[in-house]
């Protein structure tokens, strides 16, 4: 399973990386995971419209000088309506925009190991029918 990270703040990446890899531990997943982190909403739709294989995203909703992450998930539903995206984000008034492109779940920060483990359990779920 290729998952997408794409959020501004790197210590964030890292720490929903690590995350994301105790629940593959913890599921004995850690050979079908493979994560890739973006700090930029444009180069993360500019390598996925390259070819980039994505199973799941889990995507920031404002990313200071790029394009949103709304904006970003709205390109991709233009031509795949089934990619599980998470939206990952400090505010909570964004939520309801996250139903416009049809969003798995939204995790506000700070992201528990909990909160991810619970998503990841329905992405796994889905990815392995």
């Amino acid at each position: 399973m290729n998952i997408i990270l794409c959020d501004d703040e790197p210590l964030f990446l890292s720490s929903l990386e690590q995350k994301i890899g105790q629940w593959a531990q913890k599921n004995g997943r850690v050979n079908n995971i493979l994560i890739s982190k973006f700090t930029s909403s444009e180069d993360m739709l500019d390598a996925w419209e390259h070819g980039m294989q994505i199973d799941t995203l889990f995507l920031d909703i404002q990313i200071p000088g790029e394009m949103n992450g709304l904006s970003a998930a709205k390109q991709i539903r233009a031509t795949n309506d089934y990619l599980p995206i998470v939206f990952i984000t400090s505010f909570a008034q964004y939520a309801e925009e996250g139903y416009e492109v049809s969003a798995l779940r939204y995790l506000r920060k700070p992201v528990t190991e909990d909160a991810v483990s619970q998503c990841m359990d329905i992405i796994w779920r889905r990815w392995s029918l």
